[in-house]
């Protein structure tokens, strides 16, 4: 998302646009956006009832040079994690609107909104055969029922997950993108155990019997 300004020499302040502060305006109501969309029962009590936004990366300026021209546009990166049935309107619709709140306090505030990058969110039923294998190989390793949860982060299964069904299991939970992050030796190990396992009763049915 960008706002458009004038730009000029900052001793001719009073003939530019400043972008970067018309976009501080639009950046305050997008971080007041409180949006519960309507979604499956199943799909919240995966990865939460709210939706998922925030801006992650600001631009302006002329880079590297110095702070003499007044810039006339400014861009951020709006980041949003939608539940699977979410679409891109929806969401749309939400920073529309924030826009429109902005401009309502300044006239000057032009903007552009485009669609940047896109990985939909997905959903795998859980009586998918990847599903059913894991987790059978997790309660034979662990001894105890499975627990499914959901993420509202990104991993390649984004990209692959309209071409086939994807599990994403591994050692070690939350916490994450935490500094000093670490593992247990122990988890690995079973999480090694248990994807060999899943492996084998996906290319021999009758392991899961075993």
């Amino acid at each position: 998302m960008s706002t458009i300004g004038l730009s000029a020499h900052t001793c001719h302040r009073g003939q530019a646009i400043n972008a970067i502060e018309k976009m501080l305006p639009v950046i305050e109501e997008i971080s007041r956006i409180e949006y519960v969309p309507s979604v499956a029962p199943e799909i919240a009590e995966l990865v939460g009832e709210d939706l998922i936004l925030a801006v992650g990366r600001i631009y302006g300026g002329l880079f590297p040079g110095g702070p003499s021209m007044i810039p006339d546009r400014c861009t951020i990166r709006v980041d949003t994690r939608p539940q699977p049935g979410v679409t891109v309107d929806e969401v749309q619709g939400l920073l529309e609107a924030a826009i429109t709140r902005a401009q309502a306090t300044d006239s000057q505030i032009k903007t552009e909104l485009v669609l940047a990058d896109r990985k939909d969110a997905f959903m795998v039923p859980r009586d998918a055969p990847v599903v059913r294998h894991i987790s059978a190989a997790w309660e034979r390793i662990m001894h105890r029922p499975t627990v499914y949860s959901g993420g509202s982060w990104l991993a390649d299964t984004a990209s692959m997950a309209a071409f086939v069904e994807t599990v994403i299991f591994g050692p070690g939970g939350d916490p994450v993108y935490q500094p000093n992050e670490s593992l247990e030796i122990t988890d690995i190990e079973r999480a090694c155990q248990i994807n060999a396992l899943t492996v084998a009763m996906a290319l021999v049915p009758e392991m899961s019997d075993v």
